[in-house]
Parts: C-alpha cells; sequence; structure tokens
C-alpha cells in the first residue's frame, strides 16, 4: 500500500487546498442560507398565521407525551366549546383558525381546559 505524502507527490498539497477551500465556501454558502431562511421564518412567525386543528391544539396544551397534538382531546374541546369552534371555519373536514383568534380566546378563557400558561 503507497501513502502520498507532500514530498513524493506534489498534487497532494494542491489537492488538500482545494478541499479546504471548497469546505469554507460551502460552510460560508450554508451559513447564509441558513440566516436567510431564518429570517423569513421569523419574520413570517409574527404575522397572523391560519393554524390547522393540530397546530391549535398545540397551542391551547392538548398534546401527547411526545409533543405531538392530541387531536381526540382538542376535538372534544372543540365540540365542548361552540363558542370557539365559531372562531374556526371548517372546510371539508378540516378546521382552521386564526392564531389571533386563539391567542384572545386564550387570554379570555385563562381556565378553559388545558389552556397552556395557566
Amino acid at each position: 500500500m503507497n501513502t502520498a505524502t507532500d514530498s513524493t507527490n506534489p498534487m497532494l498539497g494542491w489537492f488538500t487546498d482545494l478541499l479546504e477551500n471548497t469546505a469554507r465556501t460551502i460552510a460560508t454558502e450554508t451559513a447564509q442560507l441558513v440566516a436567510e431562511k431564518l429570517k423569513e421564518a421569523l419574520r413570517d412567525h409574527g404575522e397572523d398565521r391560519q393554524c390547522n386543528a393540530g397546530q391549535a391544539a398545540q397551542l391551547l396544551g392538548y398534546v401527547k407525551p411526545d409533543g405531538s397534538p392530541n387531536g381526540p382531546a382538542f376535538k372534544m374541546y372543540r365540540e365542548r366549546h361552540p363558542d370557539f369552534a365559531n372562531l374556526g371555519r371548517k372546510i371539508g373536514r378540516r378546521w382552521y383558525w386564526q392564531r389571533s383568534d386563539i391567542e384572545a380566546w386564550i387570554k379570555a378563557h385563562p381556565r378553559g381546559g388545558k389552556v397552556s400558561g395557566a
């Protein structure tokens, strides 16, 4: 087995420099891309977004131990609170709410169900 060193193979130094420069360039470009995507995500986060039933369940604190939305518990909450259901809209079989409506509901009903922050 031959092992190449700088003294026996002059191309090794050139190849090493090429790899290091490529890695540096990729790291810089990736960091810039991640920064742009993060800024977009943070900018969108402040807007009043539409939430589906799973996201609404999480906002209200209806989550399973693994952190995923607890759909059956949230459905029961929605059925027991028709005023909350009236805030949303049903398209086909799916429910949607505005995030600001959910947050206003949480503030107005601090003891309602498992509302987070209570």
